[in-house]
C-alpha cells in the first residue's frame, strides 16, 4: 500500500497533488542518488555549465523547464496509480461511471466530478494491482 501516514493510494496521490514541486525534488534527489540540484534558480547546474546533451541525459523530465514525468517501471503504489490516471483522466465522465456501475458506491460516485472519478478509478485499479502482484521483485 502507499507510503506510512497515508490511508489509501487516492490519499496519497492528493497530497502529493497538492505539492507537485516538493514531490518532484524528492523524487529526484532519490533517483539521482540523493542529489538535490544546487540551484533553485530554475536551472540545473549542468544547463549553466556543462553542453546541453548532458544535462538533458541526467534530468530529461525537467530539461526543457517543465515538470513532466518520464516513464518509468512501476514501483510503487503511486506509481501504478500514475500510470492508470493517465490513461483514464481522459475518459469522459459517462464512461467512467459506466467503469464502476458495479460498485456498491455508485450513488456517491454518481456526484463526482470527472477528475474525481478518475481519481476513484486510478486509485482503485492501482490498489487491486498492487495487492494481487505486490511490490516488483528484483
Amino acid at each position: 500500500m502507499p507510503r506510512q501516514g497515508f490511508p489509501s493510494i487516492l490519499e496519497a496521490a492528493r497530497a502529493r497533488n497538492r505539492h507537485p514541486e516538493a514531490h518532484w525534488l524528492i523524487k529526484t534527489s532519490l533517483a539521482h542518488r540523493g542529489h538535490i540540484p544546487s540551484s533553485f534558480d530554475d536551472r540545473l547546474p549542468e544547463e549553466a555549465f556543462t553542453p546541453p546533451g548532458n544535462a538533458y541525459k541526467r534530468s530529461p523530465g525537467t530539461f526543457f523547464r517543465v515538470l513532466r514525468p518520464v516513464s518509468k517501471d512501476i514501483k510503487t503504489p503511486l506509481d501504478a496509480y500514475d500510470f492508470f490516471f493517465e490513461s483514464y483522466s481522459k475518459s469522459s465522465r459517462e464512461k467512467l461511471l459506466e467503469f464502476m456501475a458495479q460498485s456498491p458506491e455508485i450513488e456517491r460516485l454518481r456526484t463526482l466530478s470527472q477528475r474525481e472519478l478518475a481519481e476513484e478509478y486510478a486509485a482503485g485499479l492501482a490498489t487491486a494491482m498492487w495487492a494481487t502482484l505486490g511490490p516488483p521483485k528484483d
